[in-house]
């Protein structure tokens, strides 16, 4: 995923992260996010301010075929990130 954003995209810089809600610090994004199983979250910021989230639910369909799900990802960050 990272080739595919290596680069800024529209003025946007692209981070991947691996959040453990296990752990206390990030146990509140099960709620910010509705989560209740291990998900693949976008948000959108502006600095420090969110602007912007989807959950992506089709992921663990996809999750036999990487090729499909890179392109599922990459095609919803680039949805959010277009968004205005």
């Amino acid at each position: 995923m990272e080739k595919n954003f290596a680069a800024d995209y529209k003025g946007w810089r692209v981070a991947f992260k691996g959040v453990n809600l296990d752990e206390e610090p990030n146990a509140h994004f099960k709620q910010d996010y509705q989560l209740d199983s291990k998900s693949v979250v976008v948000q959108k910021f502006s600095g420090d301010k969110a602007l912007k989230w989807g959950k992506l639910e089709k992921v663990w369909q996809l999750l036999g075929d990487k090729a499909a799900f890179m392109e599922y990802v990459s095609a919803e960050t680039h949805k959010l990130l277009d968004e205005k």
